[in-house]
Parts: C-alpha cells; structure tokens; sequence
C-alpha cells in the first residue's frame, strides 16, 4: 500500500507539471471546504444568535447572523449553556485537515462584589502544519452602553462560525455583531471571487437596509480582509477596520497556501502555481488589482488594526509590518506564534491588545 501511495504521488506530480496551470486554476475554484459548526444551531440561539438571509438587489443571497452585545443578563444566560456544554466538554468541530477543540468554563470573580460573570475558553486548532492553543479569559464590568456593531468576514474556504471566538470576545465588550458567509461559502449562495468586492457591495446594502446599533465597525480574516477594506471604501461611516492575517493580494497568497498545506505543490514550479491562480481568477471575473485592496487601506484614514503572526507562511508578518510603517492610521499587533489557521483565534493578550487599541484610537468616552 505505501509503494501504492508513492507511485500515485509521482503520477500526480508528474500530470501537474505537464499540462497544469489549467487544472490547478479548476482546483482553486472549487476548493474543499472548510465548514466549522462549533455548536448546534439550538446553542446558538440559546446565547443569541439569529440566522438570516439577505438578497440584494441583482446579487446571490448572503447568509448571516447577528447577536447582541452581552449584558448581565446574556452573561447569566451563556454561564447556564457553558455550565451545560462543560458536561460534554471538549465540543469539537472537523473539516478535512483541520480539527478544532474548545472547553468553555464560566465563572465568578470572586475579587469583584458584584460576583461578575467572567468567560473563560480554552481552545487548540490542529492543522497539518502543527497546532494553535490558546485561552481567552474575558471579564470586565458590563459596558453602561452598546459601543456599536461590528461586521465580520472570514477567509477563504472557511465560513462565519470560524470567527465565533472572536466575535464573542466583541459581544463580551460591549458590540453587537452581524457574521456574514462570503459567497460560495458557508449558506450564501453564488461563487466567490477572490476580492471580496462583490460581498461588499452586498454587505452595503445590507447595512442599508438594516438598523444596526452605530457606529459601524469592520473586521476581516485572511480573505474576508479583503472584503472589509472594499466595504470601508464605499461607506463614510466606518469607525475602524480589524484585519486579522488579511490577504494581501491573491496570486501570491495562492502560492503561499500551497506550499505551506498541501506538499505536492512543492513539486509544481512557482510559475506554474501563479498561472493557475490568474487563470482562478480570470474565470472568476476578477482582476489582480481587486484582490489587494488591503494595500490600499491607507488611502481611507480609518483607525486600523492588523494582526499577524511570524509562523504564518501565508501572510508574512515582514510585510504587515511594512504596511503599518506606510501609514500613521495603521497599527500593528504581533500575536504569539500561531499558524494562518489560528488567526481565527484570540488569546486574552490578544483581546487586550485590541481592546486597548479601541479605547485609544476609537471609541469616545
């Protein structure tokens, strides 16, 4: 069986070093996907998760969810589901090559006479190139008021729940939340296009058409960094933009991905990986230039923050740092080594580092 495996190996690279630039552009386009379901949808409604779905205009439809800010109230009511969710802990989710685990824990500061409700998870992320743990501890009085609303996209082959750890962490601060699936991920319908510029305009709308708590707030992982720069340049509402490990521009973050998940492309040349990246994106209908609209944040004069980390060989931390050096609204924030993978994921310096970033940078009073 192992001389098997090794001559399919060879076989296949040697099919994709003769024809292939074509075939690794299919590939890119229809991709396996990886759909985390961290909870079942009666738990997520339980904390206060809504589902729904939006059809704007002369577009596919958009799935998303939104969930208030946390009270003392939703903290009581998420203490009674993590004290439920402990008895099965650890809950797990896995998709293809990657398998996520986390241990909630509610408790009690026993410091503070309020005996507030502090959230604790305790999380690993296992990818074939290593594991990502982390603990986010979040406690903190309850905010007098809700500091607005965050969107949040994730990245590519993943889906909105990817982000549930930092979306809770916003919830916990005082910010209602709306997870947006890009199109051809997740619920929502249509293909996506590498940019993101089509969940934008869609996502517009969607502000357009709802009254979400103000002010606005973007953030976006990977691909889903991508989005939230072009939906901050088509808004003047937009308070500040959190970019975690954003793609910078897709013909190189395809030939990084590559070479750091799958080894057979190892045995592809560079040039061959970039022709089947600009075929992808040809027949996708979208330009190079459409996919590095984090390059152009600058441009805007929002307060960003962008996160990355030295172990992620996708997006180079080497080149965040240049681009937060380009510009004074940029501010960098290196988190403990983790893989691109875990950029999903927030430990409790992480949380801090943002949250300080926030009161100094962006929310008033």
């Amino acid at each position: 069986m192992h001389l098997v495996r090794h001559s399919l190996t060879i076989l296949i690279g040697l099919f994709i070093l003769t024809g292939c630039a074509n075939l690794i552009g299919r590939s890119a386009l229809h991709p396996p996907m990886l759909d985390f379901q961290l909870l079942p949808t009666a738990e997520y409604q339980r904390i206060g998760y809504q589902s729904a779905t939006y059809c704007p205009d002369g577009q596919p439809c958009l799935a998303y969810s939104v969930a208030p800010a946390y009270d003392n109230q939703g903290r009581e009511i998420w203490a009674d589901a993590a004290d439920s969710w402990a008895q099965q802990a650890p809950l797990e989710t896995e998709a293809m090559e990657v398998r996520l685990r986390f241990w909630p824990y509610a408790e009690k500061t026993a410091a503070d006479r309020s005996r507030r409700t502090a959230m604790r998870y305790e999380i690993e992320l296992d990818t074939t190139r290593g594991s990502d743990q982390v603990e986010l501890l979040l406690d903190g009085a309850v905010p007098k008021a809700t500091r607005g609303t965050y969107i949040l996209i994730h990245g590519f082959r993943t889906n909105k729940e990817s982000l549930f750890f930092v979306a809770e962490s916003m919830r916990f601060a005082g910010f209602d939340v709306v997870l947006v699936d890009l199109y051809g991920h997740g619920n929502s319908e249509g293909a996506f296009t590498f940019s993101g510029k089509p969940e934008a305009q869609a996502v517009n709308q969607l502000i357009e058409a709802n009254n979400f708590t103000g002010p606005l707030h973007l953030a976006g992982m990977s691909m889903g960094g991508t989005a939230v720069s072009h939906l901050a340049s088509l808004r003047d509402d937009i308070e500040s933009l959190l970019l975690l490990a954003p793609m910078l521009e897709f013909v190189d973050s395809f030939v990084d991905a590559g070479r750091a998940y799958t080894r057979s492309a190892h045995l592809v040349p560079e040039s061959s990986l970039k022709k089947g990246a600009r075929y992808a994106l040809n027949e996708a209908g979208t330009t190079q230039a459409d996919t590095a609209a984090v390059q152009r944040v600058g441009e805007l004069g929002i307060p960003t923050l962008i996160m990355g980390s030295v172990e992620d060989r996708i997006t180079a931390l080497g080149r965040l740092q240049e681009l937060a050096a380009s510009d004074q609204d940029i501010t960098l924030h290196a988190v403990q080594p983790r893989t691109h993978h875990g950029m999903i994921l927030w430990d409790t310096d992480d949380f801090g580092a943002w949250i300080r970033w926030m009161e100094s940078n962006v929310i008033e009073g």
